[in-house]
């Protein structure tokens, strides 16, 4: 994908670059414009991938360093050795409007806008005559679009609505309400679902664009945020009804090779190959500062806590597919190695000021065959939204329908993969509770299942939880905490009131004139 995306950067650098020389007052020949661009379908298609690219973009700091926040603001990890010290701030709740990383956010969420926004506006109306893939290209676009406000609601409340290609007045245009936004993103999604194909009529070379069921998927968060349950429900079903499915080893799904498995709903697409530097800084941004053997090194960011660790049960396999323990033993793959030598022996603890927990995370780790040496250039590809989510949002959507007995057995699919995972005498059993603790042994497996996948944030504020877990959390670091993250009081400083939003960007806020005003505590 992004090596399409580039041919469309490159050609809008060209005409942006264009000087005024006198020979250029000549007519031009053979320039490409925008205006000229979207001539035919292959043309539309390659405008489209310029929408995909930023999805990630190129370097570590785009949009993927932001994926970070749902770990580090929770209490499932600490921001880790990291010299971004806005990062810090935030994962600490000491948040300004100046923060960094939140103007980077902000700027490369609407860059996906933007140029989604183009592909929208200009395909309907380009010379080539077959209307459906006209309407998917579209669909595909509004998808992309919705996602990118997903993450900007969730972030910052109600935000800027730009429906088209932007206009010099479109600077100074207001936020609009966060029921305004979540509208939106809904209508982008209703829009799109009819005119994308499903999983199963994608040919190979397709996989990974858009489906119905990425769009499906989707609009059942989007409802879930706002606790429309039954809509929420209805639209877990149309994926699970779309031939998506649990992948059945923990290991293949882990293996930080494995694309687009069953499993995979909505995944970012990568390569390592170097000429257009298609790959990820995950296996680098979050993997360990020290390690005794392999070439697994990495920059220690995004580090689970002891207090996550803990939360597993003892015998639950998913542990070692989420955390790296100081001192664990792995084998060439990445794997807990239970028998044989170790390829892998971690050293990750904090005497040497590299790591506020001694753990790191094991979801983006990446065994040294498959790194490429380019702390960019991995070929690691991120999952947004898989199954197991889809699952575990229908199981909370059917538990507030009063569908008890359908919650049970949709988070019991996603634990059954787990027991089935485990090692031989194991003490794991499927969940059967009822009434609130039904809801809450829901909410247990939600953060088991997707640990350290940047949910946990999101999910304690949607669910009215973080003050009481923050709190929680704040008490054990500080007071019966044995383990390398003792004495750490990260989110003390956490304020419902305040911090249930993140403050819109100064910068955001010059641009307008003012005509964005700030969240309330900022």
């Amino acid at each position: 994908m992004k090596t399409l995306a580039k041919y469309i950067i490159s050609s809008v650098l060209l005409v942006g670059n264009v000087g005024c020389a006198d020979y250029l007052d000549n007519p031009p020949q053979g320039i490409q414009t925008i205006d000229n661009f979207y001539d035919n379908e292959n043309q539309a298609t390659q405008g489209l991938m310029s929408a995909y690219y930023w999805l990630s973009g190129d370097d570590w700091y785009y949009k993927d360093c932001f994926r970070f926040i749902g770990d580090v603001c929770s209490d499932d990890a600490f921001d880790g050795y990291s010299d971004q010290l806005d990062l810090t701030l935030l994962s600490k709740f000491d948040i300004t409007p100046q923060n960094e990383w939140l103007d980077t956010e902000w700027n490369y969420s609407y860059k996906g806008i933007f140029h989604a926004n183009i592909v929208i506006d200009r395909v309907p109306n380009a010379p080539f005559d077959d209307q459906e893939v006209k309407d998917q290209i579209v669909a595909e676009a509004k998808v992309l679009r919705a996602y990118q406000y997903f993450g900007l609601v969730r972030n910052f409340g109600g935000v800027i609505l730009m429906d088209s290609e932007s206009t010099e007045e479109d600077s100074n245009k207001p936020r609009s309400t966060e029921a305004e936004t979540w509208a939106f993103i809904e209508a982008d999604l209703l829009a799109a679902i009819p005119h994308l194909p499903t999983r199963g009529e994608q040919g190979s070379e397709e996989l990974g664009r858009v489906t119905k069921g990425t769009a499906q998927a989707l609009l059942a968060k989007v409802y879930l945020y706002q606790e429309k349950w039954a809509e929420s429900l209805a639209q877990s079903k149309e994926v699970m009804n779309s031939g998506y499915a649990l992948e059945a080893n923990l290991a293949t799904l882990w293996d930080g090779t494995t694309r687009n498995s069953l499993e995979s709903i909505f995944e970012i697409q990568t390569s390592n190959d170097m000429s257009f530097a298609l790959g990820t800084s995950f296996p680098t941004v979050s993997g360990s500062r020290n390690e005794k053997n392999g070439n697994v090194g990495g920059w220690g960011f995004d580090t689970p806590s002891s207090d996550l660790d803990n939360a597993f049960d003892a015998d639950d396999p998913r542990r070692g597919f989420t955390i790296i323990r100081n001192m664990d033993k792995l084998d060439a793959d990445g794997n807990p190695d239970v028998n044989g030598t170790p390829y892998y022996t971690f050293a990750d603890n904090d005497t040497d000021g590299s790591n506020a927990s001694g753990r790191i995370n094991r979801k983006y780790f990446l065994k040294s065959s498959a790194r490429t040496g380019q702390y960019w250039n991995d070929p690691y590809q991120y999952k947004i939204i898989r199954y197991a989510d889809v699952l575990l949002m229908a199981a909370e959507a059917a538990y507030h329908t009063g569908d008890q007995s359908s919650a049970k057995n949709y988070v019991n699919q996603v634990r059954q993969r787990a027991i089935d995972n485990a090692a031989t005498g194991h003490g794991m059993t499927l969940i059967s509770s009822t009434g609130n603790q039904l809801l809450l042994d829901i909410y247990k497996e939600r953060r088991l299942e997707l640990a350290m996948e940047g949910e946990r944030f999101y999910d304690l504020k949607r669910t009215g939880r973080m003050t009481q877990v923050i709190g929680d959390f704040v008490d054990y670091n500080m007071n019966s905490n044995t383990d390398y993250d003792a004495g750490n009081n990260k989110g003390s400083l956490w304020n419902e009131s305040k911090h249930i939003f993140f403050p819109i960007p100064q910068t955001q806020i010059d641009l307008s004139n003012g005509a964005v005003k700030q969240n309330p505590g900022y």
